[in-house]
């Protein structure tokens, strides 16, 4: 039964499927899925080393790094993109640098003339509302470092005062290790963050997988939209060009001409996919991959196409 079932489907199918990629139609086939695994490949490629605001965002979506603000908060800095925004806040945070070592007031001007957002003034000012009371020795000499700190700003940098209106007078900031040990390094750093040319962070392996998940995409695309449509569109044309009503007189069924018409479509597609099928693994194999569940995706979307 399942021999004389199959042999029914290749006498079906066969002529469709050689039908589909006869002549120039395998060559194109073959081209565009070469043209597809190259386009996954660069797109790839892009997003996981592109330093623009889509690249990043993806990558943070993705989980493949952290937001901006929590490296800027986790590493007391102030990122850049590109070369000449690095160029400009480091030329401001060196010039501020140098006047509190000087102890020199800078004029409203100057300040104008500079980028003061690697300023930690007003982190700074939330140490200061906490009574000594409440604190420990050693936090008590912090406070006292910060706040003194805070007077070398005022005196220095024009309009750029600390009001302890907005402090935390409960203590809960010096409860938190991680608060005090950032209060530590603000003031070892003169309450000036430092500045980073932002670079992505991901090597090759996190390139492999960023390229693994684009193919995915792409493949996913083939099997639930471009194969059915491409399917649903043949039969169209064999209809309106009246193509099929020769194959009416044959001894095959209307349900074998339609598969056997569905079949030629897939069959492209099925060379389209397979062409991202290396890249999808590849990504799954690099560190920090997920293979079975990348197979059992696989294995999915190749069922769906089915």
């Amino acid at each position: 039964m399942g021999t004389r079932l199959f042999s029914r489907l290749d006498t079906a199918l066969r002529p469709f499927v050689t039908r589909s990629l006869r002549g120039p139609r395998l060559r194109r086939t073959v081209v565009a899925a070469a043209l597809l695994a190259c386009f996954a490949t660069l797109t790839g490629l892009w997003l996981a080393w592109g330093e623009g605001e889509l690249e990043r965002e993806t990558r943070v979506a993705l989980d493949l790094e952290p937001a901006r603000w929590e490296i800027e908060q986790r590493d007391l800095t102030r990122l850049a993109f590109g070369d000449r925004r690095a160029a400009e806040l480091e030329r401001s945070r060196a010039k501020l640098a140098r006047a509190l070592e000087r102890g020199e007031r800078m004029t409203e001007n100057d300040l104008y003339a500079l980028d003061t957002s690697v300023l930690a003034t007003a982190e700074l000012t939330y140490a200061t509302g906490t009574p000594e009371a409440l604190l420990t020795p050693n936090d008590r000499d912090l406070q006292r470092q910060v706040t003194a700190l805070l007077e070398r700003h005022a005196q220095v940098f024009p309009n750029v005062t600390y009001s302890r209106d907005g402090a935390l007078v409960d203590g809960s900031l010096w409860q938190d290790p991680n608060q005090r040990e950032r209060l530590a390094r603000l003031v070892q750093q003169q309450g000036l963050y430092t500045v980073r040319r932002y670079h992505s962070p991901l090597g090759p392996a996190g390139a492999a997988r960023m390229v693994g998940l684009v193919a995915g995409g792409l493949l996913f695309l083939i099997v639930f939209v471009a194969g059915p449509a491409a399917a649903a569109a043949t039969m169209a044309h064999e209809s309106h060009e009246r193509t099929i009503v020769p194959l009416t007189g044959t001894s095959l069924s209307a349900r074998a001409l339609a598969l056997g018409l569905t079949a030629g479509s897939v069959t492209r597609a099925t060379l389209l996919g397979a062409a991202l099928i290396p890249l999808i693994l590849l990504g799954a194999l690099a560190p920090g991959g997920h293979l079975v569940p990348t197979l059992g995706l696989l294995v999915v979307l190749g069922t769906g196409g089915a």
